[in-house]
């Protein structure tokens, strides 16, 4: 055939020996069986029916399938196409289509085409996607990346396949323009990507229940739907959001973040005007860092092993529990926080030597310095407003529980001047919780009273067992008042404990409480972390009670029991063996 010639052929095409064709297009008009060979250029033009490979064949120049109502079954066979490929319609077939284009450049793919398994080999360049195009079998890396232009999408596997996965044996990326979609979708029992690195400003969509396994770092800087599943960084970088743009945004259903590896940044960045990000889910990060001015909203129980900044905006806790393992810590700025009216922020770890120099206990705020060694030591942050008796204290208290009896040589409270609560900051003065008994304590504010931050002193102050520490107006105080490990107040009968006994226990114990009425007592239980875990209503008679409670589910450890009144509540510490 001469170049620039076509040679349309309507019924069936036979060819006897081994043919190239240099020059020219077959147009085949029906679906037929395609032999086996090397053609310049190829179209598929029917739309019905199905065109099955004879045997692998390769195209020079433009291999194109122009109509949606047929199919292309490859069979087992290669479809290798050394430059553009223009696909509508279905191919199928346990073989691949196989871009393969040596001299470099790029390569595009156009059409609107759901292919099963797709090989790109382009040398110096990658290949290009400029319409929809489905894989649900294997997209293959050896050589050069992917662009998804502006308009175009890639869907790796569908909502009820299994089958759809990416493998790259060169370390490739993925570039996804804005205005592009990259999804990752089916129910496979694997990660179906493996060492690709992912830059996705277009939408990213996340619909895979089983979760994902990063093999490279990952980029989301455009609007991102996690709709089912994790995507688990395995210790390399995840970036979500962009501080040079606001074209971030985040949509969670059932999906969630996390890392199973020791290493590996999350970092959410955003511009002024960004979208707040509301319900993120996490499950645990090595290393975080928020830079986001609109704000994070968390929705879920986070893991930190090792460090958690923040550097603009805040971060919501929104009920949340924020664990730091026991070398970890966070970091914050003026105004740049993490707050919430409920969740915390804890950490357990054995101090097993006297703190000799003034120390912050993994960033919290709490700064102190001991006469012998805490041994196994809890502290627990949290940014609820304490209340009793008409006064207020301001937006952060400490509960600090320590296995060995201790003196606090030196002890401060840091806060941000976004948690004063309306206090008069010059009157602030330190208040520490123990024993059931409020008490003022230190020497009142510190002199940095125009600044973001402050800090509030004490010396001196022995703790046993769990101690709370927060700050009110030193001239309307909390203290001397009786309150319950959370702070908030309770409505009940005129109750008090006489006792409660055995402790330790094992199955269950007996509280021995006194009413001046009949009524109803109201029993609440809180673990070390200050979560309250059992909460009940009891009918009592004026005189004595005994009220036994049954706790084969509690795990063993230390519980704080309180019994709620309106004029004070008591609290007793047991231990569950």
């Amino acid at each position: 055939m001469n170049a620039g010639s076509k040679l349309t052929i309507a019924d069936s095409f036979q060819v006897s020996g081994t043919t190239t064709l240099t020059s020219g297009t077959i147009v085949l008009n029906s679906a037929v069986n395609i032999p086996a060979l090397t053609y310049n250029a190829l179209t598929l033009a029917a739309n019905s029916g199905t065109y099955n490979l004879l045997g692998n064949i390769a195209t020079n120049n433009l291999f194109s399938k122009t109509a949606s109502g047929s199919t292309l079954n490859l069979g087992a066979n290669t479809l290798t196409i050394n430059t553009d490929l223009y696909v509508v319609g279905d191919v199928t077939g346990t073989g691949k289509i196989f871009i393969d284009r040596p001299i470099g450049g790029f390569a595009t793919l156009s059409g609107n085409g759901n292919l099963n398994n797709l090989e790109v080999s382009v040398a110096g360049g990658g290949l290009r996607i400029t319409d929809t195009v489905l894989v649900n079998g294997s997209l293959i890396f050896t050589a050069g990346g992917l662009t998804l232009r502006t308009g175009s999408k890639l869907s790796i596997g569908t909502n009820v396949s299994s089958t759809g996965n990416i493998v790259t044996t060169a370390g490739s990326n993925l570039y996804a323009q804005p205005g592009s979609h990259f999804g990752i979708f089916g129910n496979g029992a694997s990660s179906p990507i493996s060492n690709l690195s992912i830059n996705c400003a277009g939408t990213f969509t996340l619909d895979y229940p089983k979760g994902i396994s990063l093999g490279a770092n990952m980029s989301l800087s455009g609007p991102t739907n996690m709709v089912n599943g994790k995507l688990d960084q395995n210790g390399f970088n995840l970036d979500l959001g962009a501080i040079s743009n606001t074209n971030f945004s985040l949509n969670t259903t059932n999906g969630r973040f996390t890392n199973l590896g020791a290493t590996g940044y999350l970092r959410i960045n955003g511009a002024v005007g960004s979208p707040a990000i509301n319900g993120i889910k996490i499950d645990s990060v090595a290393f975080a860092s928020v830079a986001y001015p609109s704000g994070v909203s968390i929705d879920s129980s986070i893991y930190v092993k090792s460090f958690w900044a923040i550097s603009n905006g805040k971060v919501n806790l929104n009920g949340s529990n924020i664990i730091l393992s026991s070398s970890a810590s966070i970091s914050e700025q003026p105004g740049m926080v993490f707050f919430g009216a409920t969740g915390s922020i804890t950490t357990t770890r054995n101090i097993a030597a006297a703190v000799t120099s003034m120390t912050n206990i993994a960033g919290l705020g709490l700064r102190i310095t001991t006469s012998a060694a805490p041994g196994v030591t809890t502290l627990v942050r949290k940014h609820n407003v304490l209340t009793n008796n008409g006064n207020s204290s301001i937006k952060r208290n400490f509960s600090l529980t320590v296995s060995s009896p201790i003196t606090l040589g030196n002890i401060e409270i840091v806060y941000d001047s976004t948690e004063i609560n309306g206090l008069n900051r010059s009157r602030l003065k330190m208040n520490k919780l123990a024993s059931s008994v409020w008490s003022k304590i230190g020497t009142g504010a510190s002199s940095n009273n125009a600044t973001p931050t402050g800090w509030l002193a004490s010396s001196n102050q022995s703790v046993s067992g769990t101690v709370v520490f927060t700050a009110s107006d030193s001239s309307n105080s909390l203290s001397p008042v009786f309150i319950n490990p959370d702070m908030s107040a309770g409505v009940s009968a005129n109750a008090s404990i006489n006792a409660v006994y055995p402790n330790p226990f094992s199955e269950q114990f007996t509280v021995d409480l006194n009413a001046s009425e009949n009524s109803n007592a109201t029993i609440q239980l809180f673990d070390i972390h200050g979560k309250l875990v059992f909460n009940q209503r009891y009918p009592v008679v004026m005189g004595q009670n005994l009220v036994h409670l049954k706790t084969a589910e509690l795990a063993s450890g230390v519980y704080l029991i309180s019994v709620l009144n309106n004029q004070e509540v008591r609290t007793f510490r047991i231990v569950k063996q």
